[in-house]
Protein backbone atom coordinates (compact mmCIF):
# COMPACT_ATOMS: atom_id res chain seq x y z
CA UNK A 1 0.00 0.00 0.00
CA UNK A 2 1.27 3.32 -1.14
CA UNK A 3 2.54 5.76 1.83
CA UNK A 4 2.26 9.70 1.54
CA UNK A 5 5.83 10.91 1.76
CA UNK A 6 5.04 13.12 4.50
CA UNK A 7 3.01 10.39 6.33
CA UNK A 8 6.26 7.54 5.53
CA UNK A 9 8.49 10.27 7.65
CA UNK A 10 6.46 10.79 10.53
CA UNK A 11 5.95 6.79 10.37
CA UNK A 12 9.74 6.64 10.84
CA UNK A 13 10.21 9.01 13.74
CA UNK A 14 7.26 7.35 16.04
CA UNK A 15 8.99 6.77 19.34
CA UNK A 16 8.61 3.57 21.10
CA UNK A 17 6.14 5.05 23.73
CA UNK A 18 2.66 4.98 24.45
CA UNK A 19 0.16 7.68 23.36
CA UNK A 20 -2.59 8.89 20.78
CA UNK A 21 -2.47 9.29 17.36
CA UNK A 22 -4.89 11.31 15.31
CA UNK A 23 -5.53 10.59 11.47
CA UNK A 24 -6.68 13.50 9.50
CA UNK A 25 -7.47 13.91 6.01
CA UNK A 26 -6.81 16.63 3.03
CA UNK A 27 -8.75 19.33 4.77
CA UNK A 28 -7.90 19.31 7.83
CA UNK A 29 -10.56 17.28 9.48
CA UNK A 30 -10.00 14.80 12.73
CA UNK A 31 -11.23 11.51 11.29
CA UNK A 32 -10.05 9.15 13.60
CA UNK A 33 -8.39 9.27 16.73
CA UNK A 34 -6.41 5.84 18.45
CA UNK A 35 -4.21 4.89 20.98
CA UNK A 36 -1.29 2.36 20.97
CA UNK A 37 0.91 0.81 23.98
CA UNK A 38 3.73 1.65 21.46
CA UNK A 39 2.89 4.55 18.49
CA UNK A 40 5.94 3.08 16.58
CA UNK A 41 4.51 -0.36 16.52
CA UNK A 42 1.12 0.60 16.12
CA UNK A 43 0.39 3.28 13.59
CA UNK A 44 2.75 2.45 10.88
CA UNK A 45 0.20 -1.06 10.53
CA UNK A 46 -2.49 1.06 9.02
CA UNK A 47 -0.39 0.76 5.99
CA UNK A 48 0.57 -2.81 5.92
CA UNK A 49 -1.19 -6.12 5.55
CA UNK A 50 -4.16 -4.91 8.25
CA UNK A 51 -4.77 -1.69 6.34
CA UNK A 52 -7.71 -3.06 4.12
CA UNK A 53 -8.91 -5.90 6.71
CA UNK A 54 -12.58 -4.27 6.50
CA UNK A 55 -14.23 -1.78 3.77
CA UNK A 56 -14.24 0.75 6.89
CA UNK A 57 -10.51 0.73 7.39
CA UNK A 58 -10.18 1.30 3.62
CA UNK A 59 -12.60 3.74 3.75
CA UNK A 60 -10.60 5.38 7.05
CA UNK A 61 -6.96 4.55 5.56
CA UNK A 62 -7.86 6.31 1.56
CA UNK A 63 -8.35 9.44 3.12
CA UNK A 64 -5.34 9.77 5.56
CA UNK A 65 -3.36 12.88 4.75
CA UNK A 66 -1.47 13.87 7.99
CA UNK A 67 -0.66 12.56 11.53
CA UNK A 68 -0.60 13.98 14.51
CA UNK A 69 0.61 11.87 17.83
CA UNK A 70 0.51 12.78 21.42
CA UNK A 71 2.90 11.20 23.68
CA UNK A 72 1.36 9.66 27.07
CA UNK A 73 2.93 8.81 30.45
CA UNK A 74 1.54 5.34 30.49
CA UNK A 75 -1.23 3.57 28.96
CA UNK A 76 -3.89 4.05 30.99
CA UNK A 77 -3.25 7.71 30.58
CA UNK A 78 -3.16 7.44 26.78
CA UNK A 79 -7.03 5.62 27.08
CA UNK A 80 -8.23 8.72 29.15
CA UNK A 81 -6.62 10.85 26.84
CA UNK A 82 -8.26 8.93 23.59
CA UNK A 83 -11.68 8.78 25.23
CA UNK A 84 -11.47 12.77 26.05
CA UNK A 85 -10.41 13.45 22.37
CA UNK A 86 -12.94 11.30 20.69
CA UNK A 87 -15.72 13.02 22.55
CA UNK A 88 -14.79 16.49 21.66
CA UNK A 89 -14.01 15.87 18.15
CA UNK A 90 -16.52 12.93 17.27
CA UNK A 91 -14.10 11.82 14.28
CA UNK A 92 -16.85 10.53 11.58
CA UNK A 93 -14.69 7.03 11.70
CA UNK A 94 -14.70 6.02 15.74
CA UNK A 95 -17.66 4.22 16.98
CA UNK A 96 -16.99 3.27 20.65
CA UNK A 97 -16.08 5.78 23.32
CA UNK A 98 -18.42 8.69 21.92
CA UNK A 99 -20.82 7.51 24.43
CA UNK A 100 -20.21 9.58 27.71
CA UNK A 101 -21.00 6.31 29.96
CA UNK A 102 -17.13 5.40 28.95
CA UNK A 103 -15.31 5.71 32.54
CA UNK A 104 -16.36 6.59 35.67
CA UNK A 105 -16.48 9.71 37.98
CA UNK A 106 -17.05 11.18 41.70
CA UNK A 107 -19.72 13.53 41.76
CA UNK A 108 -20.37 15.42 44.87
CA UNK A 109 -23.76 17.07 44.83
CA UNK A 110 -22.35 20.21 46.64
CA UNK A 111 -26.15 22.04 45.67
CA UNK A 112 -27.77 19.56 48.10
CA UNK A 113 -28.56 21.02 51.42
CA UNK A 114 -27.09 17.63 52.77
CA UNK A 115 -24.29 16.98 49.76
CA UNK A 116 -23.98 12.93 48.64
CA UNK A 117 -20.72 11.39 46.96
CA UNK A 118 -21.42 9.13 44.52
CA UNK A 119 -20.02 7.53 41.27
CA UNK A 120 -21.45 7.94 38.06
CA UNK A 121 -20.47 7.42 34.60
CA UNK A 122 -22.62 10.42 33.06
CA UNK A 123 -22.47 14.27 34.00
CA UNK A 124 -26.07 14.69 34.02
CA UNK A 125 -26.38 16.10 37.49
CA UNK A 126 -26.65 19.88 38.22
CA UNK A 127 -24.34 21.89 39.89
CA UNK A 128 -22.39 18.90 40.58
CA UNK A 129 -18.67 18.98 41.76
CA UNK A 130 -17.07 16.05 39.23
CA UNK A 131 -13.43 14.14 39.65
CA UNK A 132 -12.21 11.60 37.33
CA UNK A 133 -12.78 10.06 35.34
CA UNK A 134 -10.65 6.81 36.46
CA UNK A 135 -9.96 3.68 34.88
CA UNK A 136 -9.82 1.43 38.03
CA UNK A 137 -13.33 0.96 38.72
CA UNK A 138 -13.09 -1.65 41.84
CA UNK A 139 -10.65 0.79 43.11
CA UNK A 140 -12.60 3.75 42.68
CA UNK A 141 -15.26 2.23 44.98
CA UNK A 142 -13.35 1.10 47.07
CA UNK A 143 -12.27 4.65 47.83
CA UNK A 144 -15.96 5.79 48.00
CA UNK A 145 -16.58 3.48 50.84
CA UNK A 146 -12.86 5.03 52.62
CA UNK A 147 -14.45 8.03 52.33
CA UNK A 148 -17.80 7.54 53.93
CA UNK A 149 -16.09 6.04 56.53
CA UNK A 150 -13.60 9.03 57.17
CA UNK A 151 -16.15 11.64 56.64
CA UNK A 152 -19.60 9.79 57.74
CA UNK A 153 -21.07 11.58 54.56
CA UNK A 154 -24.68 9.75 53.96
CA UNK A 155 -25.03 7.00 51.69
CA UNK A 156 -29.13 7.11 51.60
CA UNK A 157 -30.85 8.97 48.67
CA UNK A 158 -33.57 10.62 50.90
CA UNK A 159 -34.25 13.82 49.44
CA UNK A 160 -33.38 15.69 52.43
CA UNK A 161 -34.03 17.60 54.71
CA UNK A 162 -37.99 17.53 52.51
CA UNK A 163 -38.02 13.91 52.63
CA UNK A 164 -36.65 12.17 55.54
CA UNK A 165 -36.96 8.42 57.72
CA UNK A 166 -38.51 8.32 61.02
CA UNK A 167 -35.76 7.24 62.82
CA UNK A 168 -31.42 6.61 61.95
CA UNK A 169 -30.39 3.44 59.59
CA UNK A 170 -27.40 1.39 60.40
CA UNK A 171 -24.81 3.59 59.27
CA UNK A 172 -25.53 5.51 62.34
CA UNK A 173 -25.51 3.11 64.55
CA UNK A 174 -21.59 1.43 63.12
CA UNK A 175 -20.73 5.48 63.33
CA UNK A 176 -20.46 5.54 59.78
CA UNK A 177 -23.13 8.45 59.45
CA UNK A 178 -24.51 10.60 62.04
CA UNK A 179 -27.90 10.94 61.00
CA UNK A 180 -28.52 14.10 59.48
CA UNK A 181 -31.99 12.53 58.66
CA UNK A 182 -33.56 12.54 62.01
CA UNK A 183 -31.74 16.35 62.85
CA UNK A 184 -28.54 14.78 64.79
CA UNK A 185 -26.52 16.45 62.73
CA UNK A 186 -26.98 20.26 61.54
CA UNK A 187 -26.61 21.39 58.09
CA UNK A 188 -23.94 23.52 58.62
CA UNK A 189 -22.07 21.14 60.55
CA UNK A 190 -22.44 19.00 57.27
CA UNK A 191 -21.34 21.27 55.12
CA UNK A 192 -17.90 21.53 57.01
CA UNK A 193 -17.27 17.85 56.62
CA UNK A 194 -18.63 18.01 52.58
CA UNK A 195 -15.85 20.72 52.35
CA UNK A 196 -13.08 18.38 53.90
CA UNK A 197 -14.19 15.50 51.16
CA UNK A 198 -13.50 18.30 48.57
CA UNK A 199 -10.35 19.25 49.88
CA UNK A 200 -9.50 15.91 49.87
CA UNK A 201 -10.54 14.61 46.88
CA UNK A 202 -8.59 17.96 45.17
CA UNK A 203 -5.38 16.52 47.00
CA UNK A 204 -5.12 18.89 50.09
CA UNK A 205 -4.16 16.55 53.19
CA UNK A 206 -5.44 19.51 55.62
CA UNK A 207 -8.86 18.07 57.10
CA UNK A 208 -10.85 20.06 59.78
CA UNK A 209 -9.45 19.37 63.54
CA UNK A 210 -13.47 17.81 63.26
CA UNK A 211 -12.41 15.42 60.74
CA UNK A 212 -8.97 14.69 62.07
CA UNK A 213 -11.21 13.63 65.15
CA UNK A 214 -13.38 11.04 63.18
CA UNK A 215 -11.09 9.15 61.80
CA UNK A 216 -8.51 10.81 59.67
CA UNK A 217 -5.66 9.88 61.12
CA UNK A 218 -6.08 6.39 61.81
CA UNK A 219 -6.02 5.68 57.89
CA UNK A 220 -1.87 5.64 57.18
CA UNK A 221 -0.31 7.70 54.67
CA UNK A 222 0.80 4.49 52.94
CA UNK A 223 -3.20 3.97 51.97
CA UNK A 224 -3.22 7.61 51.19
CA UNK A 225 -0.92 6.90 48.72
CA UNK A 226 -2.22 3.85 47.12
CA UNK A 227 -5.42 6.00 46.70
CA UNK A 228 -3.72 8.60 44.39
CA UNK A 229 -1.85 6.11 42.87
CA UNK A 230 -5.34 4.41 41.33
CA UNK A 231 -7.16 7.97 40.83
CA UNK A 232 -5.35 8.96 37.60
CA UNK A 233 -5.92 12.34 36.52
CA UNK A 234 -8.17 12.72 33.96
CA UNK A 235 -5.50 14.39 30.42
CA UNK A 236 -8.53 16.85 29.14
CA UNK A 237 -6.69 19.12 29.67
CA UNK A 238 -3.94 17.56 27.36
CA UNK A 239 -3.29 19.35 24.00
CA UNK A 240 -0.63 18.58 21.17
CA UNK A 241 0.98 21.30 19.52
CA UNK A 242 2.83 19.80 16.88
CA UNK A 243 3.39 16.38 15.49
CA UNK A 244 4.74 14.78 17.97
CA UNK A 245 4.19 16.23 21.56
CA UNK A 246 4.40 14.94 25.05
CA UNK A 247 1.32 15.07 27.28
CA UNK A 248 0.57 17.24 30.27
CA UNK A 249 -1.38 17.01 33.20
CA UNK A 250 -4.03 19.18 32.97
CA UNK A 251 -3.83 19.71 36.52
CA UNK A 252 -0.12 20.62 37.24
CA UNK A 253 0.70 21.34 33.54
CA UNK A 254 4.06 19.44 34.21
CA UNK A 255 5.37 16.73 31.06
CA UNK A 256 4.81 13.20 31.90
Amino acid sequence: MDVPALIARQLKALPDKPGVYLWKNAAGEIVYVGKAKSLRARVPSYFGPEGDSTPERAALVRQIAELETIIAPNEAQALLLENNLIKEHKPRFNIRLTDDKSYPRVAVTVTEPFPRVLVVRRVNIPGARYFGPYTDVATLRQTLKIIRRIFTVRSCHWDLPHDAPNRPCLDYHIERCRAPCVGYQSEADYRRMIDDVLLFLEGSARPSCATRSSGWTSWSSRKRSSWWAAATPTPSGWRATGTTRAASCCACGTAG
